[in-house]
């Protein structure tokens, strides 16, 4: 799964190695699940209960956690096929 995504972001306007750009289309799926975690969340926490505001809250770091590990891999995998073909 992660090799077919890897060859794309290796290509010349590869923007996980280049840093144009701080995100890339990988991204927006955390960040937008991240986010509405939180918006869930606290909205849980004033108007429902509490204890489930703080179950959901916790699924921000672990959103956020799973996505720097898809990073570090996608990262991982650009700098070995970079190197292989230096």
């Amino acid at each position: 799964m992660f090799d077919n995504i890897s060859q794309k972001l290796d290509s010349p306007g590869n923007h996980l190695l280049n840093s144009k750009n701080m995100f890339t289309k990988i991204d927006h799926p955390f960040l937008i699940a991240a986010v509405a975690s939180l918006l869930v969340s606290v909205g849980l926490w004033f108007l429902v209960n509490r204890d489930y505001g703080v179950f959901v809250g916790l699924w921000v770091p672990s959103i956020l956690g799973l996505w720097v590990g898809v990073r570090l891999v996608l990262l991982a995998n650009a700098v070995a096929r970079r190197s292989i073909d230096v």
